[in-house]
C-alpha cells in the first residue's frame, strides 16, 4: 500500500466513496459533497496516481460518457497508513500503549475489542517465542 497522506478536499473526494455503495462520478460527488468539479476532478486524478481510486466503469452522465469511481482503500487501510506516517513522521518513540489505549477509549464495545486484542496479543507471544527458540 502506497503512504499518501490525503488533502482536505482529497479526504472529502474519500468520505463520498466511502460513504456510498455504488460507483460515483465526479459529478455524483460534486452533488452530495458541494465541492467544485475542478476540485473533485484534480482530486480524483491524484487519487487515481497513488492507487486509491480506480474506475469501475465507463457510464453516461446525462448524455456524456463519464467515469465511474470506486475506492481501493478501506477507511481502515487509511486509518493504518495514517498511524504509519506518525511512526516515521519523528525520530522519538511513540508509545503504542497511549495509542492503543486511546483508541480503545473511542469504542463502542471495548470488551469485544479487548477480546480481540488478548487474541492478536497471544499469537504475537507464540511467534515471538517460537523465534527465540530458534535461537
Amino acid at each position: 500500500m502506497n503512504l499518501y497522506i490525503l488533502s482536505a478536499k482529497e479526504k472529502e473526494v474519500m468520505s463520498a466513496l466511502w460513504n456510498s455503495t455504488a460507483s460515483m462520478t465526479g459529478a455524483e460527488i460534486c452533488k452530495n459533497n458541494n465541492l467544485n468539479i475542478n476540485t473533485v476532478q484534480a482530486a480524483l486524478k491524484k487519487l487515481l496516481k497513488v492507487g486509491y481510486v480506480e474506475v469501475k466503469d465507463i457510464v453516461y452522465s446525462n448524455t456524456v460518457l463519464t467515469r465511474s469511481y470506486v475506492s481501493k482503500v478501506t477507511p481502515d487501510e487509511y486509518a493504518s497508513i495514517q498511524l504509519e506516517e506518525y511512526y516515521r513522521s519523528s525520530g522519538k518513540k511513540k508509545s503504542l500503549t497511549n495509542i492503543v489505549s486511546y483508541l480503545l477509549n473511542e469504542e463502542e464495545n471495548q470488551a469485544e475489542q479487548i477480546k480481540a486484542l488478548k487474541k492478536l496479543l497471544t499469537a504475537r507471544e507464540k511467534l515471538l517465542k517460537e523465534g527465540d527458540d530458534e535461537c
